[in-house]
């Protein structure tokens, strides 16, 4: 008769009323609680994370436990912190900023992203030069390039002046040769381009003494390939005394940024070496090779 469990043995007693055991009850005096599965101190019932030991509240109820929304620079009592129309929860699991209300900075809100399937944490989502935000005021596509989102940035007539590039890729072991001789980057990209005429869809000019056409397409361009040949003293490099001659073929692509600037994409592709002393340099470069140097360029 005083057995609140006669048919276990385990249990006798059941303090809070809840039909739970004193011995198996995590909280025997709490009719509201019995179990406590991440051990965190906070029963199952009113834990709203009860499988994470490190979060117990969600005050604001966007996904994203108190501890977390402090750690994050986010507001426990607002759902939404950014006011972008997304949960700061959702903003985490999408992997944007929870605390600013356009991630790229492209004109659209992370939620208007979302919408219309284009990337929230990059501005320019299908590369054709023109901001998301951009072409959702124009109509075009910022999901497709060929749409027509970017106004052409035509260039005037000018010489391109590289500023700087680095390698991105060095099938020739180039950055050795040079260091041995002495050399940047610098010393063997062309000279330059010199713009003759621009239109609606390309422009044209020289490069290394050379006429070339590139291609616009809203603001990328895409330039031929031309050949060249640059002339080094084997002197400077320890590794032979006479004048080599390495041509090398050209191909140019990039961005423009305006019509002063551009972000350049330069191959460069040893084609052929000659000269004495080409084979002091085969166990550095085995040509034919390649390599990709990315940079900028104004227009001077």
């Amino acid at each position: 008769a005083d057995d609140a469990f006669p048919e276990d043995p385990e249990e006798s007693a059941d303090s809070d009323g809840d039909g739970v055991g004193d011995n198996g009850d995590v909280f025997p005096e709490d009719s509201e609680e019995s179990v406590d599965t991440d051990g965190d101190g906070v029963g199952d019932n009113g834990d709203a994370f009860p499988e994470d030991s490190e979060e117990s509240a969600d005050s604001d109820g966007d996904g994203l436990g108190d501890n977390r929304e402090s750690s994050e620079g986010t507001d426990p009592n607002n759902a939404d912190s950014d006011g972008d129309g997304l949960s700061d929860g959702e903003e985490i699991d999408e992997g944007t900023d929870p605390t600013e209300a356009d991630s790229d900075n492209d004109g659209l809100t992370d939620s208007e992203e979302l919408t219309e399937g284009t990337d929230p944490n990059n501005a320019d989502s299908d590369g054709d030069g023109a901001l998301d935000g951009e072409e959702v005021d124009d109509g075009t596509d910022p999901n497709d390039a060929s749409s027509g989102g970017a106004d052409p940035v035509l260039p005037t007539s000018g010489y391109w002046k590289f500023e700087s590039a680095s390698v991105t890729n060095d099938g020739c072991n180039l950055s050795t040769i040079l260091g041995f001789a002495g050399m940047g980057i610098e010393d063997i990209l062309p000279e330059g381009f010199d713009v003759a005429t621009g239109s609606s869809s390309s422009f044209s000019g020289s490069i290394a003494g050379q006429s070339l056409t590139c291609s616009l397409a809203g603001a990328n361009f895409s330039c031929g390939s031309v050949s060249l040949v640059e002339t080094f003293d084997m002197a400077q490099t320890g590794f032979g005394s006479g004048l080599i001659d390495v041509e090398m073929g050209v191909e140019l692509t990039g961005v423009m940024q305006d019509s002063e600037h551009m972000d350049l994409d330069l191959s460069l592709e040893v084609l052929n070496c000659t000269g004495a002393d080409c084979t002091s340099l085969q166990f550095l470069v085995p040509y034919p090779c390649g390599i990709d140097l990315v940079g900028a360029a104004s227009l001077e």
